[in-house]
């Protein structure tokens, strides 16, 4: 009924019966494997949805549980790569200070020698 009912809504057909009607595709469909009408096969087949989604649940489950780690290490690798930038910050305004007050002693110290 759920084939029949989806050819008329998709436009497929517009009668029951006839060469172009929805009996008529049903059975062509059925024919060709398209559509599953023994209880038994539809039984296999949700059987094997069922062993699917649980085996695609635990592959999503682990893919999350990676990207969480990942995530993780590049959160903590950023934080240490910030640091690292804040040091060289302050390592490189200590280096300018130490030139400026180094060229301060030595005019002091030329200063001192002419006097």
């Amino acid at each position: 009924m759920c084939s029949i009912y989806e050819y008329f809504q998709s436009g497929r057909c517009d009668a029951l019966t006839g060469h172009e009607g929805a009996y008529n595709i049903y059975e062509s469909e059925v024919r060709f494997g398209m559509i599953l009408t023994k209880l038994e096969d539809i039984g296999t087949k949700l059987d094997r949805i069922k062993e699917n989604q649980s085996i695609l649940y635990y592959a999503i489950d682990h893919g999350n549980r990676i990207s969480e780690n990942l995530l993780n290490e590049s959160t903590r690798q950023s934080q240490q790569l910030q640091m690292i930038e804040d040091h060289t910050a302050v390592a490189a305004y200590c280096s300018e200070r130490a030139a400026r007050e180094a060229n301060q002693i030595k005019w002091l110290q030329l200063y001192n020698s002419l006097q």
